[in-house]
This record gives structure tokens, C-alpha cells and sequence, in this order.
């Protein structure tokens, strides 16, 4: 029997008996595993709800554009038992079946934690140039997010807003918002809706992907239960290569309690982690939340959530509102301590503090225009108001990547642009949350990429790509100065500036690489061309 699983977690027997969830990770073929199972009168059933048809469509889209469906598939294996017993741990133990305990706490959003808001002001400081993300100078060009879908995760939002009843942003089909779900929970969905969305009119405030095709929002918490597993799973069967999707979602720290959360990344767990990868690998772009509980990812606590290796999703801390972009100061609640995560996990950083929008969360000193609900204004704040200025952002330049190229560009290298473009972290840079993305930078490069990609595209041929080891370059001059080769973090891995050619061709070794995407950088003549090639 084949076992298909690389990391998981066996607990002792009597803390699986307090559980209400059994996980277990085996291959879906039949074998003695699922017969005792089923001759026992447990119920297995597929932890990942995701039809035969969008496995297929997921598995086309993760080699086509990863060269990889091994993420895709392993979600196949994991199964969910809701009835078992002390009989079925013992014979798993037995049987060596990699297993796990489950059971998903309801999770506070990563937002609005600061005492009561400042009063109401007009401007959206945060679509300026520099402490913000000039949002303003790529509105001008004519890019607001058009043909790209937004796909947010989180317990609900208010649809009958006045900037969102006419505009083409819904609840999911099929889905619907736990009746117990307070305004804390729900309202926080409208916060993050009007910096990705908020309508483009006379009144009220602008979303920074105000021209977005649409946007769905995946309720964590339905009348049906709360699954933050199956609101992801949602999103990701309702999904298509190039669109965005939003993780307004932490999750408990390292022996985090209600008392103690150490709020950290919502793909700390496992079973988040291979949703995330399976996303990324098919095309989407995942943006989630560092979360607001001031840990350290980098320290020993963290080493088997940095084992899980890179997800593709673009994390986002939460830095200052000013110029230097430092992380936000951490401060103390009823002794918790909240603040921005931190590591090198972390991407890119938006404002902590002082994003103006929609919505009307409880002690947050929101108003209301005409003593309306419907008409609720607020000031957002934690990494959940950084992570929907992000969301917002990487749907904005998407769009004009898609409208320049007609494809679309991946988490990883969404994420590598973020990064070479942002405007460096201040302050206490031993606590990284990454750099603040500047727009319109970020625009410039990839319209210099792209027009460099024009002189030479004609010129240069690639092949195989993927490939498990060689690259043939062909070319069609004489004038190469220098190859090299970037990995998505932007750095190099290979440069060749001695090199010659056979019949117009170089061929380059890769099999020093592992696995992955990749940047081939060729210059010549002072114009350089990038492609991106995948290393089996």
C-alpha cells in the first residue's frame, strides 16, 4: 500500500478521544485501510470537497503553468472520519496510517483590535503617492482591476451597503452567513470589501479594484457549521488561472489559547497549507493575512510551519501609515499583545493603521451618514486593512498585465514584483514584514520587461520548457552579452557570461536546480528578455 503524505502530526490517544474529527491521509485506491473502515460502519469521506471535473481542470492548469500536479492530487488523500473510536485509533496506530486529530475553533479576523477610531475623515490617504501605495497614478492610466475576479475568505459582509448594492459583488451561490456571526465578524467582511471594491461614485469612499470584473465573498462560518477548510475549497472550485484570492484569515499560534492566540498566517495549518500550494500552483494568486499576533516565524517555535516549505501565497504584514514604513508599534489588550507577525515568510507590508472604508465593526468609531447602517464608514485597521490594500493591488496590476499580454502572471511572480519595486522596510528591520508595494513602480517594470520582451521576442526560441535538465536557446544574432537565470525570490542562481553557440543554439544545465519556476534573463545588444521556464 501506498502512503502519499510528507508531513503530519500523531497525537496521544487520550487527546484524540477529545476530539470530534479523525484525518487521515491514505492513497483513495481501495486497500486494507478503507475495507476496515468500511466493513466497521465508520464514515470516511473526502476532506476536500472538489468534484472529478475540477480536479482534472486543477491538475491541467498546476503542469501547464507550474509543471507540477503533485499538489493538486495530494488533496485527493486526505479523508475526514466523524465517528470514530478507540477501535479505529488502534488500528491505525497498527497499521502505521499517517492520522491527526481535527477540530477548527472559530478564529477572531486579523483586524480592528486598536481602541476606538479617530474621527471620520474624507481622504483615502492610502491611494496617494508615498506613505501610499499610488494607487491615484495607475487609476490615471486607466487600470482599476477590469476582467480579473476577487475571491475573498471570511465569515460574511453587508451586500445592502450603498456602495455595494448595485455593484457585481456577492455572498457565493450555495453559501450563506451563520445567523450567530455578530457585526465584529460580519462587518469586518465590509471593511475588507470597500478597500478591494468600494464603488467608484460621488459618495463615500473608492476600492482600490474598483473596476474589477466581480468579487465573491466564501463565509468560514455557515448555518451548516463553521469549515474555514470548505470555504477555501469553495473558492478554489469556483476559481480560474489568473484570479485573486484574498485570506482575511488568521489562524492560533504555536500553543496559541483564546487567552494567548500568537495569531499567526491562516496556512499554519496543514490542511490551509495544501490549499494554499494547490492554488498557487494552478494559476490563482493567493494574498493572506501575517496575522496580529506579533510572532516571530523565524524563531524554533515556527520550525515545522517553515518545513512545510513555500506555499506560493503572497503574506502580508502590517507597517506604519508614514514613510517609514516600519512595523507597527506592539501594544497591549487586556494582555494579549497584538501586532504584525514577522520573518522572512513575510512578503510585502501594508498600513496597520489609519485605512479608511466601509463598514461599521463595534468599537471601532465608525459613523453613520443619516444614522443609516447601510451608509457606515470606519477607520480599518491590523493586518486584515494591509491585506485588502494588497488584494486590491495585485488585482490592479494583474489586470494590466492581462490587458498588455492576455495571460496572467502567478502568485510567485506577482509576489517577486511586489518585492523588487516596494519601497524598502524602515525602522526595526529585525522584525521583517517585507517592502510597501509601489504601484506605479511596479507598473514600469513590467511594461519594461514587456517592451524588452517585444525587441527580442522574434529572436529567441526556448526549449524544452519545462525541462528536466538542459535548455536549448535559440537564437538569431550574435550579440548575447549575459544569460543568467533568477529564482521567484529574485535571486541568481546561475550566470553565464563565457559561452558559445552551434548551428544559432546555447545550451544551458540546469541539473544543478531543484524543482521549480524560474526567470531566464538573456541580454543583448543593452536589451534584456525574460522568461520564465519551470525545472522538473
Amino acid at each position: 500500500m501506498k502512503i502519499k503524505l510528507t508531513i503530519f502530526f500523531l497525537f496521544s490517544i487520550s487527546f484524540l478521544t477529545s476530539q470530534n474529527k479523525l484525518i487521515v491521509c491514505l492513497d483513495i485506491e481501495k486497500n486494507e485501510v478503507v475495507s476496515f473502515i468500511d466493513n466497521n460502519g465508520f464514515l470516511i469521506e473526502p476532506l476536500y470537497k472538489i468534484s472529478e471535473e475540477n480536479y482534472k481542470f486543477l491538475e491541467q492548469d498546476a503542469l501547464r503553468i507550474s509543471g507540477t500536479d503533485f499538489s493538486v492530487k495530494k488533496l485527493k488523500n486526505y479523508f475526514i472520519i466523524s465517528n470514530f473510536n478507540q477501535f479505529l485509533i488502534d488500528f491505525l496506530s497498527t497499521s502505521k496510517i499517517p492520522f491527526f486529530a481535527y477540530t477548527e475553533r472559530i478564529v477572531p479576523p486579523p483586524g480592528d483590535i486598536l481602541p476606538i477610531t479617530p474621527a471620520y475623515v474624507s481622504q483615502q490617504t492610502y491611494l496617494q503617492s508615498n506613505p501610499g501605495l499610488n494607487v491615484q497614478a495607475v487609476w490615471n492610466l486607466g487600470y482599476s482591476g477590469q476582467n480579473i475576479t476577487i475571491h475573498n475568505i471570511e465569515y460574511g459582509f453587508n451586500k445592502n451597503h450603498e456602495e455595494f448594492n448595485e455593484t457585481n459583488c456577492h455572498i457565493a451561490t450555495g453559501m450563506d452567513v451563520n445567523s450567530s456571526a455578530t457585526a465584529s465578524y460580519t462587518e469586518h467582511g465590509t471593511a475588507t470589501m470597500g478597500v478591494l471594491f468600494g464603488h467608484n461614485g460621488t459618495y463615500g469612499i473608492t476600492g482600490i479594484a474598483h473596476g474589477a470584473q466581480q468579487v465573491w465573498l466564501y463565509p468560514e462560518w455557515q448555518q451548516s457549521g463553521y469549515s474555514r477548510i470548505n470555504a477555501i475549497t469553495q473558492a478554489l472550485n469556483n476559481s480560474t488561472v489568473g484570479d485573486v484570492i484574498v485570506f482575511e484569515m488568521q489562524a492560533y499560534g504555536f500553543n496559541g489559547t483564546v487567552s494567548n492566540p500568537r495569531f499567526v498566517p491562516a496556512e499554519y495549518d496543514i490542511l490551509v497549507w495544501n490549499l494554499t500550494k494547490a492554488l498557487t500552483d494552478s494559476g490563482r494568486i493567493v494574498v493572506a493575512a501575517a496575522g496580529n499576533g506579533f510572532q516571530n516565524l523565524d524563531s524554533l517555535d515556527y520550525e515545522n510551519y517553515m518545513n512545510y516549505g513555500d506555499s506560493g501565497a503572497i503574506i502580508v504584514g502590517g507597517g506604519t501609515a508614514n514613510t517609514t514604513h516600519a512595523i507597527f508599534p506592539p501594544y497591549v489588550v487586556s494582555g494579549i499583545t497584538y501586532s504584525s507577525t514577522f520573518g522572512n515568510r513575510v512578503d510585502v507590508q501594508g498600513w496597520f493603521e489609519n485605512v479608511r472604508t466601509t463598514g461599521a465593526i463595534p468599537n471601532s468609531g465608525f459613523t453613520l451618514i443619516g444614522n443609516d447602517f447601510n451608509q457606515s464608514y470606519m477607520t480599518f485597521t491590523g493586518t486584515s486593512s494591509a491585506t485588502a490594500q494588497i488584494g486590491g493591488v495585485v488585482t490592479v496590476l494583474q489586470s494590466y498585465y492581462k490587458s498588455q499580454t492576455n495571460n496572467t502572471l502567478t502568485s510567485q511572480q506577482m509576489r517577486a514584483i511586489l518585492k523588487n519595486t516596494g519601497i524598502p522596510q524602515g525602522g526595526d528591520v529585525s522584525k521583517p514584514i517585507g517592502p510597501f508595494p509601489n504601484m506605479l513602480a511596479a507598473i514600469n517594470l513590467i511594461q519594461q520587461t514587456l517592451n524588452n520582451e517585444t525587441f527580442l521576442e522574434n529572436s529567441v526560441y526556448i526549449y524544452p520548457n519545462p525541462t528536466n535538465d538542459i535548455i536549448n536557446i535559440a537564437i538569431g544574432f550574435n550579440e548575447i552579452s549575459t544569460i543568467e537565470v533568477y529564482d521567484i525570490m529574485g535571486k541568481a542562481v546561475v550566470t553565464e557570461n563565457d559561452f558559445s553557440t552551434s548551428n544559432g543554439e546555447i545550451q544551458l544545465n540546469l541539473s544543478e536546480l531543484s524543482e521549480g519556476i524560474y526567470f531566464l534573463k538573456i541580454t543583448a545588444n543593452n536589451q534584456s528578455i525574460i522568461k520564465r521556464i519551470i525545472k522538473n
